[in-house]
């Protein structure tokens, strides 16, 4: 009996042990050195900028609210308050990577092509 105990004592304890390694199996990615910035060979005409500025001329038919936001809703880039009859002018830096937008204003929705600096848009 006392040498089942022993037996099953020395088993459990190599089991524990055994199953405590820390496995390596994973292998380090070797790293890429890249360039310095001042190493960079950049044309004199690339375009630093990330943004770019458009000019929005809006008519609206009531006193309220017009906001400007990304196609997709995600971002509204300017809300501002529009007069009656009376054009609204706003300049407005948007990323570059938009190609169009939506205006708002009293429940329409227009999506709005950015393919010139200036914008010209009457709500009806």
């Amino acid at each position: 009996m006392k040498k089942k105990i022993l037996f099953m004592f020395i088993a459990a304890i190599s089991i524990t042990l055994w199953s405590c390694n820390k496995e390596d199996d994973f292998v380090t990615p070797p790293t890429q050195q890249g360039k310095a910035f001042n190493e960079l060979n950049v044309q004199q005409s690339f375009d630093w900028k990330t943004t770019k500025s458009y000019t929005f001329t809006i008519k609206g038919y009531a006193n309220n609210v017009l906001k400007i936001v990304s196609e997709n809703n995600n971002t509204t880039y300017q809300s501002s308050m529009i007069s009656k009859d009376t054009q609204s002018t706003i300049v407005l830096s948007i990323p570059a990577y938009e190609k169009s937008v939506r205006l708002k204003y009293m429940g329409q929705d227009i999506l709005v092509s950015l393919s010139g600096n200036t914008i010209n848009y009457t709500f009806n």
